[in-house]
């Protein structure tokens, strides 16, 4: 199973190759700073910090069609907006999305 697709952001360059980079290479340098983001917030129990991190991480993990990782910052995201966030929940769905993007990134 593929973890990533470029169909997306290839479909909207219009076939500008340094659009595709230029794209590629903004989520190779941001996406580690929101996983450091939320990380911070998870050390120190701040569900606003961690839901901001995963709010901004959305949109790229649509674009490059990673579904799984999609869902699980989703989930991350609905958990901090409950009155009383399950952060075994958080926590766990963070070291999923965090592993995988880091075995991601080296192939982009």
């Amino acid at each position: 199973m593929q973890k990533y697709s470029l169909k997306n952001i290839e479909k909207i360059s219009g076939g500008d190759h340094d659009f595709v980079l230029s794209i590629i290479e903004t989520f190779k340098t941001t996406t580690p700073d929101y996983l450091n983001q939320i990380s911070i917030g998870i050390e120190a129990l701040n569900t606003n910090k961690i839901k901001h991190a995963a709010h901004q991480l959305k949109p790229a993990f649509d674009i490059f069609e990673m579904n799984v990782l999609s869902e699980k910052i989703r989930q991350i995201e609905m958990e901090c907006e409950v009155k009383e966030p399950n952060m075994e929940s958080i926590i766990l769905n963070f070291k999923i999305v965090e592993k995988e993007i880091m075995e991601i990134l080296p192939t982009l």
